[in-house]
């Protein structure tokens, strides 16, 4: 009974872990840096705009990573790195056009490929610790997948 238990609360503080906590320290971190002219900003303004930013990134790279694993499971992972910054950038352009949208076309797109660099850095990070905690888990050993399921076809498995 305590394992069933344990096992929810493990999953939601790997989600939080994952998807809540990176995303928090990514959008303090801009906050901080003020790029692309958001020091002009209040800096409750400004960590607003960047945690949501990186908040809305974040769900770029989760939908592009769901679509990668839906084409292809074999993928390596600059790809996947890739795929997830440009999910990431894709995201959070409609807000960078509006709110710079006073800017001409080139500084809304040289705006746009710093903002990819930073996906892929993020990206890269969010992956990396994701996998060494995945392995480190592996290592540690902690309950693995359970072997039905890779008799599974490779659609149903997740």
């Amino acid at each position: 009974m305590t394992t069933r238990m344990s096992l929810p609360s493990e999953i939601l503080r790997r989600h939080a872990r994952k998807h809540i906590l990176l995303p928090l320290i990514a959008g303090v971190i801009l906050t901080i840096l003020a790029p692309f002219g958001t020091d002009g900003f209040a800096v409750f303004g400004r960590g607003l705009f960047w945690i949501s930013m990186s908040f809305a990134g974040g769900l770029g790279a989760v939908a592009a990573r769901h679509v990668l694993h839906r084409i292809n499971r074999d993928f390596g992972t600059v790809p996947l790195i890739v795929a997830m910054s440009v999910g990431a950038t894709l995201a959070v352009s409609p807000f960078v056009l509006v709110i710079f949208s006073t800017e001409n076309l080139t500084s809304i797109t040289i705006s746009l490929f710093y903002i990819w660099v930073i996906s892929i850095a993020i990206s890269a990070v969010g992956y990396l610790t994701e996998r060494a905690s995945r392995t480190a888990d592996n290592v540690n050993g902690a309950p693995r997948r359970p072997p039905l399921l890779d008799r599974l076809p490779p659609r149903l498995r997740d």
